[in-house]
């Protein structure tokens, strides 16, 4: 028999649990697990025990705010998460219903990270360098 920790295996954060102005959070870390049966990614918040199941359009509000593509990016960074009204297709009975969904913005509390070494590499050589 199927188990519900096993279909549910990540305790995350439902749209309609967050405050309307939102709640600003720090991203810990990225995981894949189990929802609703199918893999999925999560977002892990820092001293939260809720996480953030990714969907596509808030994994590209996170991309959009931090500046970065790569999930691995994405930690020790500050957004705010918080909740939009949307009408969705009920998969079984087909009717119209709203659902609260989470999406990301910029956070007062984040600071872009220093930049590596890949970057720097990019960069146009300075001329200005006296000798």
């Amino acid at each position: 028999m199927p188990r519900v920790s096993a279909i549910f295996s990540t305790p995350t954060y439902r749209g309609s649990e967050l405050p309307a102005e939102g709640k600003s959070v720090l991203i810990g870390g990225w995981h894949e697990g189990q929802s609703w049966g199918k893999d999925r990614y999560f977002v892990d918040l820092v001293g939260d025990p809720l996480a953030l199941q990714l969907t596509g359009a808030l994994a590209f509000d996170i991309k959009q705010v931090l500046g970065a593509d790569d999930f691995d990016d994405f930690i020790d960074r500050w957004i705010t998460i918080y909740p939009v009204p949307t009408q969705i297709k009920d998969k079984e009975t087909g009717e119209l219903k709203m659902v609260a969904m989470i999406r990301a913005r910029a956070c007062d509390k984040d600071q872009a990270p220093p930049r590596r070494l890949s970057q720097a590499k990019d960069s146009p050589p300075d001329d200005d360098i006296p000798f």
